[in-house]
């Protein structure tokens, strides 16, 4: 027992009964004060900047979380203002701009899709017919793009032939002098002049800068049903209800070849 006593003083193991591992491991810190007090500091330094890096973590995700939350709230304002000005767009017949503005909420991947029913209905206005051009007064016999396709020409019934904007859908001018029905109307490759056939059996050559009348072109004996330009525009081919086809020199508008069925 002596012994016992002076081994516990000594910060021994006790012999007197079996050893606890509590009790040893408290006997060897007991013996190993500095090397273990080194070791409770650095684990409470750890502990602390594990306990930061996880508080500075959740900030971070709190943050990030926010700026999500502002994203998605930014984005839901600028679809419904989206959705208005692509509705007005379309009272407008401005399609293109309607269809920009539609197609500008298709969603990435990943991201949430905004899409609700007015979205899919104006997608549907803008993937039927574009628009609709009113303003003749009879059947439209004939229509045909400018080179740039900025300008639709339209020849029809009413003897007249209108000249619209291809992108917006509003009537530019119109185009008078023919006495019967336009019957075909063609763009020359420059874009420069517009021809137009009918059933007055004459020709006509335009304008486009200053959308008047050129020249008349005369010679065939029936309607004039079908007229376009060669690809290089220095030609104009017609054909007529009288059988034949004719070519002239667009630049001097003189008579230079004439087929006629056989």
């Amino acid at each position: 027992m002596a012994e016992d006593v002076s081994r516990y003083l000594t910060n021994q193991p006790i012999q007197a009964r079996a050893p606890s591992a509590f009790y040893q491991f408290r006997k060897l810190v007991a013996r190993h004060k500095v090397p273990f007090a080194s070791l409770a500091a650095i684990f409470t330094l750890l502990l602390g900047f594990a306990i930061t890096m996880a508080m500075q973590s959740a900030r971070i995700a709190r943050e990030r979380d926010k700026v999500a939350q502002r994203e998605l709230s930014n984005r839901r304002l600028l679809y419904a203002a989206h959705m208005n000005l692509a509705i007005q767009a379309h009272e407008m017949n401005d399609i293109a701009r309607m269809q920009e503005l539609v197609e500008s909420h298709i969603p990435k991947p990943g991201q949430e899709d905004m899409r609700g029913f007015e979205w899919y209905y104006m997608w549907r206005l803008c993937h039927r017919n574009l628009m609709t051009l009113k303003g003749h007064g009879d059947d439209v016999h004939s229509v045909a793009f400018s080179p740039d396709g900025r300008t639709l020409a339209t020849g029809s019934f009413d003897s007249t032939v209108k000249l619209w904007d291809a992108v917006i859908g509003r009537e530019l001018d119109t185009l008078k002098g023919h006495a019967s029905q336009v019957f075909s109307v063609s763009f020359s490759p420059d874009g420069k002049m517009l021809a137009t056939g009918t059933g007055d059996r004459t020709v006509k050559l335009w304008s486009m800068v200053t959308r008047q009348e050129l020249v008349t072109l005369k010679g065939h004996e029936g309607a004039v049903y079908s007229v376009t330009f060669s690809p290089d525009g220095k030609r104009l081919a017609t054909g007529s209800g009288d059988g034949t086809v004719k070519l002239w020199e667009a630049a001097t508008e003189k008579e230079v070849l004439a087929r006629s069925k056989q």
